[in-house]
């Protein structure tokens, strides 16, 4: 039994043979790769390949022709590029240079002028409060407590810093935009509109 089990266990299956094709399962394919092969003796082959990918829609030459530099070849379906040079270009109108440059909106000065006149009119009104207080303490000592004072006076401060923020937002928002968010804008503008030059080239060849 070892003896017949060393010589099943030393035989050798012999590999199969490859698996050959002797058809072409592309006969039909269209490909947009390859190579031009020269006939001159000193001619340079040519590598062919499109710089967008898609389906090829149309041929416009035969095997066997012969072709000049710049002759059309194949068409490729553009859909998809037609698409990204579409969203290239609202992308580049969509940029806040113009808005940023448009600064300040007048409905927006409009809004911080009238927030400045209305702190304006509290500090007044807040002022007058606190004369009367003093009139009626210069009458009668008596009739305003100090506390009552010190009230009134803190609401004459508290609006002096109001009209003060008013009129500093007021004054922002007059200047318009930020020069650093104009320039950064711009940046933003020039490549989108470098991406949607290139893309459309590519759409035009």
């Amino acid at each position: 039994m070892g003896l017949v089990s060393a010589y099943i266990y030393s035989r050798q299956t012999p590999p199969l043979p490859p698996l050959a094709t002797n058809y072409n399962p592309y006969v039909s394919g269209i490909f947009a790769n390859g190579i031009i092969e020269s006939y001159a003796a000193n001619g340079e082959n040519i590598n062919i390949y499109p710089q967008v990918s898609g389906r090829v829609t149309h041929i416009f030459v035969h095997e066997g022709q012969l072709v000049a530099k710049g002759t059309p070849l194949f068409a490729i379906d553009d859909s998809v590029q037609k698409e990204v040079v579409a969203q290239n270009k609202a992308q580049a109108h969509a940029a806040l240079l113009q808005e940023l440059r448009a600064e300040p909106r007048k409905e927006t000065l409009t809004i911080a002028k009238k927030q400045v006149e209305y702190a304006r009119a509290s500090l007044q009104y807040q002022q007058a409060q606190l004369e009367i207080t003093k009139k009626e303490m210069a009458i009668n000592p008596q009739a305003v407590s100090k506390l009552a004072l010190e009230n009134v006076q803190n609401s004459v401060l508290i609006a002096e810093n109001n009209l003060k923020v008013a009129q500093a937002q007021y004054a922002l928002t007059k200047a318009g935009a930020w020069s650093y968010d104009i320039r950064n804008q711009q940046a933003i503008y020039h490549a989108a509109q470098k991406t949607y030059a290139s893309n459309n080239a590519l759409l035009q060849e």
